[in-house]
């Protein structure tokens, strides 16, 4: 099942935000980053996280930072295309 959702939505999706015609290197890394960010949710502890950012959890802070990390992403993006090739 992941493995259907790597192949047949989120590579594609990049692929064609990139403005690449197949998947290559910056296609996964950019996909690694984004995978890694919304890793750091489940792999940080509570307390941490909390005192990272300066306020206990809550499902706002949490849909405020998926947005960042949307955004975020988009933004990093945008800019690697710039600067390819």
């Amino acid at each position: 099942m992941a493995q259907s959702i790597h192949v047949f939505l989120i590579l594609p999706v990049l692929t064609s935000f990139i403005g690449k015609n197949e998947v290559d290197e910056t296609v996964l890394f950019c996909e690694l980053s984004i995978i890694n960010q919304c890793r750091s949710l489940l792999t940080i502890r509570k307390n941490d996280l909390e005192y990272l950012l300066n306020q206990p959890m809550s499902d706002g802070l949490v849909s405020r930072l998926a947005g960042h990390i949307a955004r975020f992403s988009m933004a990093g993006m945008a800019v690697s295309n710039n600067f390819l090739d």
